[in-house]
């Protein structure tokens, strides 16, 4: 369908689909059918369109609760696997999953790193954290 046949609202719509992908005005023009000519001048007229911004915030609050619900469940799994709760999982691996939820925390930084050692029932003994520069 050419951009002549789409009606404006299908033009904004179209247009809020492309610009949520590629986040460029003139790109997401393009990818609607204007030509390469006119597709940073209708770009920039469809970004100021009180309909298109409406548009645009529905779906970046959309996008941004379903990042946050992924965001969510990714930290779960770490938790679950910190705690021992994966079945078949490594010590090595519950203590990676450890020391990723205590940096994402702010319980250590990038310049630490955590040594756990483990008892023979699989839990932790004792962590200790060692600075990485000492390390070398």
């Amino acid at each position: 369908m050419t951009i002549k046949n789409k009606s404006l609202s299908q033009r904004k719509a179209e247009f809020v689909t492309h610009f949520i992908r590629t986040r460029n005005a003139t790109e997401s023009a393009r990818l609607c059918g204007y030509s390469k000519k006119s597709a940073y001048n209708q770009g920039y007229r469809l970004m100021k369109d009180d309909e298109v911004i409406k548009m645009l915030t529905f779906e970046q609050e959309k996008t941004q609760e379903r990042h946050l619900k992924e965001h969510e469940d990714i930290i779960e799994r770490l938790k679950e696997e910190a705690l021992g709760d994966v079945v078949g999982h490594t010590g090595g691996s519950r203590i990676k999953a450890l020391e990723l939820l205590m940096k994402f925390y702010g319980m250590i930084d990038e310049k630490q790193k955590l040594e756990v050692n483990m008892k023979e029932n699989g839990w932790f003994e004792s962590l200790d954290f060692i600075e990485k520069d000492s390390l070398n």
